[in-house]
């Protein structure tokens, strides 16, 4: 429903001086007939209460001008609060130190932070090309389809792996992936995020690490434990 922005006061005596026009002219009109005609008294009487009826529905569906601004400044406030919220998402979004990623419901990106990017070695704009087969491969997208079921229905809260991938550049890495699902206030899917982390020096160090356990620093040939462990065999 439309309100009228009208203040009170000024509704008052609007509402007078039409009432006064209307009564004065009627008088005027009684006292030149030059008979007693009851219909005019009919006419006034009926006349009267759709003054009545009008005045009563103006006055129950205005906004005074107070309440005009306050329903403003409530409006503007709800809007400065969704800005501010929303550049503190977008400033969290674009400097965490690991990759963040929004998928769709359909698993399709449709957004991403600059750490993504860079960890995967593509433009924003490329990968919002993509479909979460791009990162996890067709021949494993059924098997990770069912962790993404799972987090529709409610089963679990995220869903984890660590996946091999191969950049444009053709290097090698590894990365720590996890998928949570994101509601709306209803309770419904809404969106996908996918949180990327690079594994790949740790993965170097672990294999460094594995390397100098079974050979010579020095000559890098096997060491005496290698060598020991292969007569086992």
């Amino acid at each position: 429903m439309e309100y009228m922005i009208l203040s009170k006061n000024r509704l008052k005596i609007l509402s007078f001086l039409i009432g006064l026009i209307y009564f004065s002219g009627f008088f005027y009109l009684i006292q030149s007939a030059s008979i007693f005609n009851p219909l005019l008294i009919i006419l006034f009487i009926f006349s009267f209460a759709l003054f009545c009826a009008a005045f009563y529905f103006i006055q129950n569906n205005m906004v005074s001008n107070d309440k005009v601004n306050e329903l403003i400044l409530e409006k503007e406030t709800i809007k400065n609060r969704f800005n501010e919220c929303n550049q503190t998402f977008n400033s969290m979004f674009d400097h965490v130190t690991d990759g963040i990623a929004l998928l769709n419901l359909q698993l399709d990106f449709f957004k991403t932070n600059k750490k993504f990017c860079d960890i995967l070695g593509y433009t924003s704009e490329k990968i919002l090309t993509w479909n979460l087969e791009e990162i996890v491969s067709l021949s494993n997208l059924s098997k990770h389809k069912i962790g993404i079921n799972q987090l529709l229905t409610g089963k679990i809260d995220n869903y984890s792996f660590k996946k091999k991938f191969v950049k444009k550049s053709t290097d090698i890495i590894w990365l720590s992936i996890v998928i949570a699902l994101i509601r709306d206030s209803a309770k419904k899917p809404h969106y996908f995020v996918m949180y990327l982390h690079n594994l790949t020096p740790q993965k170097l160090a672990e294999d460094h690490l594995s390397y100098l356990t079974l050979n010579d620093s020095l000559t890098k040939l096997p060491n005496r434990y290698q060598f020991e462990r292969l007569v086992t065999q």
